[in-house]
């Protein structure tokens, strides 16, 4: 049956079961308790209104909840314009910047904890852009990514949360025939799906609803089929045995992974040696991958996957390909459209290459596990404190049971590798490309480093050979390095945008701190609704032209900025990214052995910055060349003499500390 037959066949259940569109005619109804009040009623003595809250077309009204007065005003962007004006470099060193803390505009509060007497205003979610380019937007994503998409929402948003009908005409009016603000909405069958643009907003849902309220349910339907409904990927903290969490960090947390720096200090330097060899920027982030996939592998497995090379490029041959179409099923109409007990059927029918990979991946853990087993890994007892950690996550499942392995096992054991190769390799080829394109940084981290190992007494001749530690790698002793690996998450985050699906109505409240007494905002989310976070323009750097994106945190040093990054490992009570610690040691390890190798990065041609497309993860879409220099002594000549061109010392405004200064090339 071809996909269109799918379509037509649904559309006629949905036309029998979805009541009558009389309904409809009774959509807008107003819940009794709310009404409207004139907007600007407070004076600018109480300041809200002189503080940017207007709204985006200038006439909405908004929706007041008044538990003993009632007053109000419209809420707005709170900018000045749809752009930043600040000029972008690469610590974000801009004119007049402040050295002091974002202080939020909204903080999260609970219901019973808003005094009587307060203002709460229901924000009003109002539908935005074209329905027919949004349309041929998700039509074109899989191959082309979803950037027009986000960029064509960014610039149509008419408030802090809009939403958003990807469906449109006879079909659309009969899936979805009632407004949001409907009696009757609980009857459509496809939900709005909602943007955020507020990253105050944003990061009250991730803290305190992520794996609650908020669910991965069909975002992640393709890796929840492959992996297992419980997998650690592919479903949510609060429906995860808390049993698979402690083994995956007893195995690969923080305090693991120290034990295991020395062994992925060699994979860096190894890997080094590759990436070094190659010029295309794309070739880079295959080459990444490849680091991290056998760094993950060795780890898990506990011996080193690369003595297999032939069986390593298979297993590597089976990962390649299931980041972009799992991430395009949730942008399939059809697939939204189809009831639940067709949903399976249908992406077994139109992705059959995820299912065939599942079968060959699993066959991969049992021949992995068959390699360990030979090789005495299985035999190692753990209670003894000087048992290596390599395999130590793959005993803990295997003893556990019995030394029977489970597809729910087997899929355990695939998480790590499906999990970090993808987004890693992004992370490692955004660092290296940021590298090349501003030289006067990567002296100036190359210099940080040199210093730290002359602190250490390693002689310069030792440099590119020596096994970095625990008390060298960590942001006391090496504060530029790490401010840099937080900023290339900020810029380039490896998952530029994220979603989840409402399991549950619940209202998120929060105090608006613009204005002088006890005012409240409400945001009323639904069942069944998709929720969108624009990771890419939500972080705050400085290419962000966001208009709802406060200007005051764009003026904060760098230190300040990247405390607020909203990308890669959340910031959630409930759902953390379990390999965040994993993915910033061995960027960090192969970035550390890079400065060290006696080797400069640059760019050919010279670029500014770069252009990027989300197809899944982030890409770097220019057509650029990464020429390999080994002539550092000459280099660091070279940026001195810029350095004294371009940032005269009456230039610095902060003179010294940490800060880095910077010119772009």
């Amino acid at each position: 049956m071809r996909k269109g037959d799918f379509q037509k066949l649904f559309i006629s259940i949905v036309l029998v079961l979805n009541f009558s569109p009389v309904f409809a005619a009774m959509e807008g109804a107003e819940k009794t308790e709310r009404f409207t009040t004139p907007a600007g009623s407070l004076t600018d003595n109480g300041r809200p209104h002189s503080m940017g809250l207007v709204s985006v077309n200038g006439s909405a009204q908004p929706e007041l909840q008044v538990k003993a007065h009632s007053s109000g005003w419209v809420l707005g962007n709170g900018r000045s314009g749809a752009a930043s004006k600040f000029g972008d470099t690469i610590d974000g060193a801009v004119e007049g910047k402040q050295k002091k803390r974002y202080e939020r505009i909204f903080t999260p509060v609970k219901e019973q904890d808003i005094p009587e007497g307060a203002i709460v205003t229901t924000l009003k979610v109002q539908p935005s852009g074209d329905p027919e380019f949004i349309q041929g937007a998700f039509k074109a994503a899989p191959k082309i990514g979803v950037r027009p998409l986000v960029e064509h929402m960014k610039e149509e948003a008419r408030d802090r949360v809009c939403s958003m009908n990807s469906l449109d005409g006879c079909t659309g009016k009969t899936l979805s025939p009632f407004s949001r603000d409907s009696y009757w909405y609980f009857f459509n069958y496809l939900k709005d799906t909602l943007w955020v643009w507020d990253p105050d907003i944003s990061a009250a849902l991730m803290k305190d609803h992520f794996g609650r309220e908020l669910h991965k349910e069909y975002i992640f339907y393709a890796l929840k089929n492959i992996l297992g409904p419980l997998s650690l990927f592919g479903s949510d903290a609060s429906e995860t045995h808390k049993e698979k969490r402690a083994e995956f960090k007893s195995g690969l947390g923080s305090e693991a992974l120290g034990k295991l720096m020395a062994m992925v200090d060699g994979y860096a330097k190894n890997a080094v040696i590759s990436l070094l060899n190659k010029r295309d920027i794309r070739e880079m982030r295959e080459e990444g991958g490849s680091y991290l996939m056998a760094t993950i592998i060795s780890i898990v497995f506990g011996f080193d996957i690369r003595e297999y090379p032939e069986k390593y490029e298979e297993i590597r041959g089976h990962f390649r390909g299931i980041v972009e179409p799992s991430l395009s099923i949730p942008l399939d109409d059809t697939f939204q459209m189809m009831p639940w007990f067709l949903k399976y059927s249908y992406v077994r029918m139109f992705y059959p290459s995820l299912f065939a990979k599942s079968t060959e991946m699993r066959k991969d853990v049992d021949w992995l596990v068959e390699k360990a087993k030979e090789k005495g890994v299985l035999d190692i007892d753990d209670s003894n404190p000087e048992a290596p950690y390599e395999g130590k996550y793959l005993r803990s499942i295997y003893k556990r049971r019995g030394g029977v392995l489970t597809d729910e096992d087997r899929s355990d054991l695939l998480n790590p590798t499906i999990a970090g190769s993808d987004t890693g390799s992004i992370f490692i080829h955004a660092t290296f490309a940021e590298l090349a394109r501003n030289e006067v940084l990567q002296q100036e981290l190359r210099e940080e480093v040199f210093g730290l190992l002359e602190e250490d007494g390693v002689s310069p001749e030792d440099y590119g050979e020596h096994v970095w530690t625990p008390a060298q790698l960590n942001k006391k002793r090496l504060p530029k390095f790490f401010l840099f690996v937080e900023e290339v998450l900020m810029k380039f985050p490896p998952v530029p945008f994220d979603s989840r699906k409402v399991k549950e109505n619940f209202s998120l409240y929060m105090k608006d701190n613009r204005a002088d007494g006890e005012f409240y905002i409400r945001l009323d989310l639904k069942a069944g609704e998709t929720i969108i976070f624009p990771i890419y323009y939500l972080n705050p750097h400085l290419q962000n032209d966001n208009k709802y994106f406060p200007e005051e945190m764009l003026k904060l040093d760098l230190e300040e900025r990247v405390k607020h990054v909203q990308t890669f490992a959340n910031p959630s009570m409930h759902h953390q990214c379990p390999g965040q610690h994993f993915a910033r040691l061995s960027v960090s390890e192969l970035l550390i052995n890079m400065l060290t190798s006696g080797h400069t990065l640059s760019l050919s041609p010279a670029l500014e910055k770069f252009n990027l497309s989300f197809v899944g993860t982030t890409a770097i879409d220019n057509d650029v060349t990464i020429v390999v220099g080994d002539r550092v002594e000459e280099m660091a000549q070279k940026i001195a003499d810029l350095r004294l061109e371009v940032i005269p010392p009456a230039a610095s405004a902060h003179g010294g500390g940490t800060e880095i200064h910077t010119h772009e090339l």
